[in-house]
């Protein structure tokens, strides 16, 4: 059975970007449910040192094995608009984050995709659209 992951892209200070990668969704439904609904505010605790994703009205510490940091390639900083080519991958571990200022805050959402167990892009257009008609559904039954 293929499983799928939720991932969001996240910037901060448009020099870098954070790919956070969920894994163990049995379909792409739940994995575009997980990635529309969950995902409201992702910020670094210096403090501790944890990079720390808000779900729904709980919070979670993401793991240095969930997110993939990348930084703004020098030749691309004076783009308007950028996209994964224009960065590169650093390794950094979550710990490492407090050294970096841009890095020691919180994070802008960009996007969100679903990809399968072989890190290929589904299109979660279509199931994107299937959440928000069963949530249309489940709202009028109550009504």
């Amino acid at each position: 059975m293929m499983k799928y992951k939720s991932q969001t892209i996240w910037q901060a200070d448009n020099s870098w970007e954070l790919i956070i990668s969920i894994e163990g969704f049995n379909d792409i439904f739940s994995a575009v449910e997980f990635s529309v609904k969950s995902f409201k505010n992702l910020s670094y605790d210096s403090f501790n040192r944890e990079l720390i994703v808000q779900i729904n009205n709980s919070y979670r510490s993401i793991l240095d094995s969930e997110v993939l940091v990348g930084k703004l390639k020098p030749e691309s900083r004076e783009k308007l608009i950028t996209d994964a080519e224009d960065f590169q991958t650093i390794n950094l571990s979550i710990e490492q984050f407090w050294s970096i200022p841009e890095l020691n805050g919180t994070f802008e959402c960009l996007t969100y995709r679903v990809v399968d167990e072989n890190d290929n892009p589904v299109n979660s257009t279509i199931q994107h659209l299937k959440v928000l008609q069963e949530q249309i559904k489940a709202i009028k039954s109550y009504v």
